[in-house]
């Protein structure tokens, strides 16, 4: 992965997609960082933009590039708590300002275990997931991101233990975890934010969405129109995130 650009936009933020002049910038720094690289364009995986959620007085006057990127805690009149501004470096420090306000609404406070070290359960050992039949390599993507018997309430399920993606080692099991457990209820929602396939296959899952909506019509219910237009609102995301491909004439 490599990151970031910092521009100002003036575009619809519900569509915001990386150009050919951020990829062009991001490729020249990479190569001059890493001066045996030679990566271009056709490199590429995949590329994705988003913007920062700053926060600007009424009173400054000011370009987006020269506002800071603090964070801050809002509470309104209704008890609702909000945080906004900041970035992903910073995400430790802004969640543990939430819970700081949340514990002095609720006049409690607790040890806080995940303001340092690492996230989430401990990582179980890869044997108990070749134990449910995965190969390795699945077994080893499944290993940083489930607990086995979570897995294991899956690998019933019809081609649970196959790949998704010619390529990659995300299985059919992680997409009934991710509608099931994690709350997915749309096919953007699994590819994009469950299990990272929009980032991470070569066509960005563009070829498989019609297989994986298809998983998750037969659980979720929808018709063939609604699982066309998922198939269709996802192929069209990947399309504008490749966008810039054509920009430079590719």
């Amino acid at each position: 992965m490599v990151g970031t650009t910092d521009t100002d936009f003036r575009g619809d933020p519900n569509r915001v997609t990386p150009d050919a002049g951020d990829v062009a910038y991001l490729l020249d720094v990479t190569n001059d960082a890493f001066p045996d690289a030679h990566v271009g364009p056709d490199d590429v995986v995949s590329a994705y933009a988003g913007l920062r959620p700053l926060l600007r007085r009424a009173t400054e006057d000011r370009s987006e590039s020269h506002v800071s990127r603090e964070h801050e805690v809002f509470l309104d009149p209704d008890g609702l708590i909000s945080v906004a501004g900041g970035k992903f470096t910073t995400h430790r420090a802004m969640a543990e300002a939430v819970v700081d306000m949340v514990e002095v609404r609720l006049g409690e406070r607790r040890r806080n275990p995940t303001s340092e070290g690492a996230f989430g359960p401990p990582v179980r050992p890869l044997e108990e997931f070749l134990a449910l039949g995965f190969d390795e390599p699945a077994a080893l993507e499944l290993q940083v991101r489930y607990a086995p018997e979570q897995v294991a309430r899956y690998v019933g399920a019809p081609a649970a233990r196959d790949p998704i993606v010619e390529g990659r080692h995300h299985v059919w099991a992680e997409v009934d975890i991710a509608m099931h457990e994690e709350m997915a209820l749309t096919l953007t929602d699994v590819l994009v934010r469950r299990l990272g396939l929009f980032y991470e296959a070569a066509d960005q899952s563009y070829e498989a969405a019609p297989q994986v909506a298809s998983r998750m019509a037969n659980v979720l219910g929808w018709d063939a129109d609604r699982t066309a237009r998922e198939v269709e609102a996802y192929r069209t995301l990947v399309k504008e995130h490749r966008a810039f491909r054509m920009d430079r004439g590719g």
